[in-house]
């Protein structure tokens, strides 16, 4: 590897990668934490309720509609948090493209266009943000967790009633659930970003003339990214780039000198 690039993957896709993710991961932190005190506000007016009227169980919880109720407001909760996580999500990772896209010029040499970023990409950064990864767009998966979410989250508050638990043991409960749910949207917000931050250095490697490419793995890459990427060279119009898998953090390396194609 020569310096040029080996300076471009720390520099630019390194550094837009750990300032993209910071950026998500602080928003959609602070969303989790709002829906989590709604949900916990709502449990505990439903408890309020079901105690004024003699006890906490599922009886109390199927009387005068609650449970239907509920089931609605959960729903309008988790709805409302899918909206502003893709809303997130969407708009930082087509500022990651363009700002990748962008900057890699400084380290590429070679002809290519010139024309304005504005007039030709915003539809290509749009494109590449929405774009399916193991078949599914990033917006798909997070609405198949919250639907997942949503289950999880009635089924926590319905066993709490039939078991009598207290309002602060099943927020618990809640907050708990919500964890796990801010967990996957990292970990999703991390694969995404490498994969948009990876094709935008493809696209401009593309105009700008070059055809290969190589992965740099990251130190505790898998055995999967080592079988398929080691020693490999590819063709920038081909192949797999990377992540490979949820959370891979391999990069392309834009091939800067003639070589022979390995693989495509």
């Amino acid at each position: 590897m020569t310096l040029r690039t080996n300076y471009w993957e720390e520099r630019l896709i390194g550094n837009q990668y750990r300032k993209g993710t910071k950026r998500m991961d602080k928003e959609i932190l602070k969303i989790y934490k709002s829906t989590t005190k709604e949900l916990q506000a709502l449990v505990n007016d439903l408890w309020l309720k079901m105690l004024q009227n003699g006890s906490v169980s599922q009886w109390q919880l199927y009387q005068y509609g609650r449970y239907i109720v509920l089931q609605d407001q959960i729903n309008k909760i988790l709805t409302g948090l899918g909206q502003q996580e893709i809303s997130i999500i969407n708009s930082q990772l087509q500022a990651l493209y363009e700002t990748t896209f962008t900057e890699s010029a400084r380290y590429l040499g070679g002809e290519g266009l010139s024309g304005s970023f504005s007039l030709l990409n915003p539809q290509t950064a749009y494109e590449v943000a929405n774009a399916n990864f193991k078949g599914a767009a990033f917006s798909d998966r997070v609405w198949k967790r919250q639907d997942l979410l949503k289950e999880q989250l009635t089924r926590v508050i319905t066993n709490s009633a039939v078991l009598g638990k207290d309002w602060k043991s099943v927020s618990r409960d809640l907050a708990s659930r919500l964890e796990v749910g801010l967990s996957d949207s990292r970990r999703l917000v991390r694969t995404e970003t490498m994969r948009v931050l990876n094709s935008a250095a493809i696209n401009k490697a593309i105009e700008r003339g070059y055809e290969y490419y190589r992965v740099l793995l990251e130190v505790d890459a898998c055995d999967e990214c080592y079988s398929e990427y080691e020693g490999k060279l590819f063709s920038l119009k081909g192949g797999s780039p990377p992540p490979l898998h949820p959370h891979c953090r391999c990069c392309i390396i834009v091939e800067m000198n003639e070589g022979e194609r390995v693989d495509d």
